[in-house]
């Protein structure tokens, strides 16, 4: 039995890799409980009966080629290991996600600030992560903006 829906969802759909607004919220970079849980899963991937038995949850898909990048494992408070994206991958995510319209702007506020206030931010790998998710411009737009 498991203690928290995050550890269920990463043990029993292998491929899932929680992103987004959920990835934010494990690494600490948004103080929100996410509403719904978001993973990603490679094209090609059927989580069969993920959205049934999770009806909270968004599935975002990518091609295999980037579904790993990024991907880091995290213990929860109880132990158990959840797989999610690293701060420049969740970034990346985000500011891609923002470009088609479809980030709270309070989250898209915290966690833009709290990675820029952040001790261990890699700025260059959060450029190799815009890059290869196409919105490396977009990051431009808030590197102007932040620094």
């Amino acid at each position: 039995m498991f203690d928290d829906e995050f550890a269920a969802v990463c043990a029993r759909w292998k491929k899932c890799v929680f992103s987004h607004g959920s990835a934010l919220y494990l690494l600490g970079l948004s103080n929100r409980p996410p509403f719904s849980l978001d993973v990603t899963v490679p094209h090609g991937y059927n989580p069969k009966s993920l959205k049934d038995e999770n009806p909270r949850i968004r599935i975002h898909r990518v091609s295999p080629r980037l579904h790993t990048l990024g991907v880091v494992d995290i213990k929860m408070p109880m132990g158990n290991p959840v797989r999610c994206y690293d701060a420049e991958r969740s970034i990346a995510d985000l500011i891609k996600e923002r470009a088609r319209g479809g980030v709270d702007t309070q989250l898209m506020r915290d966690a833009i600030g709290g990675y820029f206030r952040a001790n261990g931010r890699d700025l260059a790998r959060l450029s190799e992560m815009c890059e290869a998710l196409g919105v490396r411009d977009q990051l431009q737009i808030y590197l102007e903006v932040l620094t």
